[in-house]
């Protein structure tokens, strides 16, 4: 295992983060935003898309178009 400040290792990707002067700007990596050490979020899109889908699987379960077991 590398031990080096800033890495970050998903199975075959993997990205270092080291600069002499900290970075302001946020980085996307593997669909998350890292906004500073230890702090990722989803990107807004994502979250919104998120949320419309979840709107729409309650109305059609709401209607009954959709099971129980097909929202679990």
């Amino acid at each position: 295992m590398l031990r080096a400040p800033g890495y970050l290792r998903y199975v075959d990707d993997f990205t270092l983060f080291h600069a002499i002067v900290p970075t302001t700007e946020p980085a996307t990596f593997l669909g998350m935003v890292l906004v500073r050490p230890h702090l990722r979020r989803l990107p807004e899109e994502n979250v919104a898309r998120f949320r419309n889908r979840l709107r729409g699987l309650r109305f059609r379960w709401r209607a009954g178009s959709v099971t129980d077991d097909e929202v679990n």
